[in-house]
């Protein structure tokens, strides 16, 4: 893998990987948020574990881009809907997909 040959052996941790890494590069991309929403825990630890002009670019959920989504990865969204009975979910809106 080639995040090994990037950081050094004792660098096992998410907080000092990511503290290396903003080190050496001015942004990173968030993909995990195209999955689910980064808890707000979370969210705040990323900023505060780097540069204050560090910039995270965030990837728009994946409801968003016509992908089918679980509901239970949208909290607020499944607990403004109510009960749903399907496994996953589409935007109605997104041009190739009709729920």
């Amino acid at each position: 893998m080639a995040f090994k040959k990037f950081y050094p052996r004792d660098y096992s941790s998410a907080e000092d990987r990511r503290r290396l890494y903003a080190t050496q590069f001015p942004v990173v991309e968030v993909d995990t948020s195209c999955y689910a929403m980064p808890s707000p825990q979370n969210s705040a630890l990323w900023v505060e574990r780097t540069p204050p002009d560090f910039t995270f670019n965030i990837k728009e959920v994946r409801l968003f881009m016509g992908h089918q989504t679980a509901p239970s990865v949208l909290p607020k969204v499944a607990e403004a809907l109510g009960p749903i009975e399907k496994k996953d979910v589409y935007y109605k809106g997104h041009a190739s997909r009709v729920a």
